[in-house]
């Protein structure tokens, strides 16, 4: 969780550094933010155990060592 929405809140950083683009984009990735957060919420919920493409596979590789 730390790192996948750490991502997003870093992500929302940048973007907004860009002028005119950043004003629309930052919304965008909150919105996508929310939407995964219920969607994992829900799979927590219903007991499922869920690994993100990208995220699971660097946060196993650090658990790991």
């Amino acid at each position: 969780s730390l790192v996948t929405f750490g991502v997003f809140h870093i992500a929302s950083f940048v973007v907004l550094l860009i002028p005119l683009l950043g004003i629309f984009l930052v919304p965008l990735i909150g919105l996508a933010s929310l939407i995964l957060w219920i969607v994992l919420m829900l799979k927590a919920y219903k007991g499922e155990r869920y690994k993100l493409p990208i995220v699971g596979d660097f946060v196993e590789k650090q658990l790991s060592k």
